[in-house]
C-alpha cells in the first residue's frame, strides 16, 4: 500500500538512493531552478511519496512509461528509484524542452543507475514515444496534458496526472473539448492533492488544434 507508512517498508538501498537523489537535486538547484527552495525541507513526502504513490495505479507491472515535462525529475524519478528492483520491466522516458534540466535527469540517472531515456524538445514536436503509462507533475492545464497526451500514449494506455485543488475546474474546461473516461483519486501527500486517471481521451471535434 502507498500511504504515509511507505518508508517504513522501503528497502535500505532504495532510501539510500532517494536521499542521492535529494542531494543532487539541491547541488543543482543552485544554478537552475528545479524545485521551490522552501519545499525540500519536507523533501520526501512533498517531492518522493506524492509522485511514487502513482504506482499503486499502474495497470502493468512492465511497459514504457513517459514522464512529460519532467522539470526536476517530478514524478518520473522517483517513481523510477522505488521500481529499479520492485519492476524492473518498466522502461522510463523523461520528456523535457528544457536541455539544462535534461542534462540534469542525465546526472541522476548515471549517478542511481537508472537504465532511462531522456527526450530534449518540445512535447508537441517529438515522434510519438507509444507510451503505457503517461504522468505528469505541475506541467500545464489538464486540456493541455490531454492533448499532449494523444500523441505520446498507446490506444490502451493511462495517463496518471497530479493535481492541486483546482483540479475541478480544470476537469470541466476538459469536458468541453474531449470526450473522458476517467476516475479521480485523493493525494496521500496533500489534503488538496488529486490524481487523475485517464483510460480515454479523444476530441469531440477533430479539426480541433
Amino acid at each position: 500500500m502507498i500511504d504515509k507508512t511507505f518508508f517504513d517498508n522501503v528497502s535500505r538501498e532504495t532510501m539510500d538512493d532517494f536521499y542521492n537523489f535529494k542531494s543532487l537535486l539541491m547541488k543543482w538547484n543552485v544554478e537552475i531552478n528545479l524545485v521551490s527552495s522552501s519545499t525540500i525541507v519536507d523533501f520526501m513526502t512533498r517531492h518522493v511519496l506524492d509522485s511514487v504513490q502513482l504506482i499503486k495505479y499502474f495497470h502493468s507491472v512492465k511497459g514504457k512509461l513517459l514522464d512529460i515535462g519532467t522539470g526536476g525529475g517530478f514524478p518520473g524519478i522517483p517513481l523510477a528509484i522505488y521500481a529499479k528492483n520492485v519492476y524492473p520491466k518498466i522502461k522510463f522516458n523523461f520528456m523535457d524542452s528544457n536541455s539544462k534540466k535534461c542534462l540534469f535527469i542525465e546526472e541522476v540517472c548515471r549517478n542511481l543507475n537508472i537504465e532511462a531515456n531522456i527526450i530534449c524538445g518540445r512535447i508537441e514536436t517529438i515522434p510519438s514515444v507509444d507510451s503505457d503509462i503517461i504522468v505528469s507533475r505541475a506541467l500545464a492545464p489538464l486540456p493541455e496534458l490531454l492533448k499532449y497526451s494523444k500523441m505520446h500514449r498507446k490506444i490502451n494506455g493511462k495517463c496518471l496526472f497530479l493535481k492541486g485543488k483546482k483540479y475541478d475546474f480544470e476537469l470541466e474546461a476538459a469536458k468541453k473539448h474531449w470526450y473522458l473516461s476517467y476516475k479521480i483519486y485523493q493525494s496521500v501527500s496533500h489534503s488538496d492533492g488529486k490524481i487523475i486517471e485517464i483510460n480515454q481521451h479523444s476530441l469531440k471535434n477533430k479539426r480541433e488544434v
